[in-house]
């Protein structure tokens, strides 16, 4: 029974994982969408060039919303990525903080979204291997992502791994280690599965068995 509801759970938290993202975008985008359809319906923009059936009216109103909205989202990502953008987001971070309760559950969908649409990109520039390193003792171990291989760093030519081990929740910080190659364990894992392993703290467990 506990294995059942333990498994029940899971499955409710990987739908989540995956559909919230895309829910909360999508309904984002249509609230944007029907706000920007009703401005320009208010100020009747189209009677001053023209004067438009209804149909036609209806037509153009959606045009010019769906034009809108893609030039706002634009400009948003680009101050989103300058030092206004950075400066809000670290005050938004302060906000949120300061509201316990709400402030897990928005450090929480952050984590996700970041995980979905930045960190899983940067951990992909890697190999795309996922592997057990040693860490703290010799009967711990972390997960890490490959980045790639150096034979430079040793005069004897010997090859090393350059492993990203990333942090938990936040796998965007972590650190880089050099290790060789027989002592890390290889996974039949997928970046991506490692990666919900991590955020969820061990919750969606899809790490798979050594190669």
């Amino acid at each position: 029974m506990k294995k059942m509801v333990t498994s029940f759970v899971k499955r409710i938290l990987q739908s989540l994982a995956f559909f919230l993202p895309i829910g909360v975008t999508i309904w984002v985008m249509v609230w944007l969408f029907g706000y920007l359809r009703e401005v320009l319906k208010a100020v009747d923009i189209l009677s001053l060039w023209l004067k438009p059936s209804k149909p036609e009216t209806e037509l153009l109103l959606s045009l010019g919303s769906f034009v809108l909205l893609v030039f706002m989202v634009l400009v948003v990502g680009m101050i989103a990525q300058g030092f206004f953008g950075r400066w809000l987001h670290k005050t938004l971070d302060k906000v949120m903080d300061l509201f316990p309760g709400v402030n897990v559950f928005y450090r929480a969908i952050k984590q996700l979204l970041s995980f979905l649409f930045r960190e899983r990109d940067e951990m992909q520039k890697g190999t795309g291997e996922v592997v057990l390193v040693r860490a703290f003792h010799d009967q711990a171990y972390s997960l890490g992502f490959v980045m790639g291989r150096s034979r430079s760093l040793d005069p004897s030519g010997k090859v090393w791994l350059k492993v990203f081990v990333p942090g938990v929740p936040n796998i965007s910080s972590g650190f880089l280690i050099l290790v060789e190659e027989k002592d890390v364990t290889k996974l039949s894992t997928t970046v991506d599965q490692a990666s919900a392993f991590l955020v969820s703290l061990g919750i969606i467990k899809d790490i798979r068995r050594k190669l």
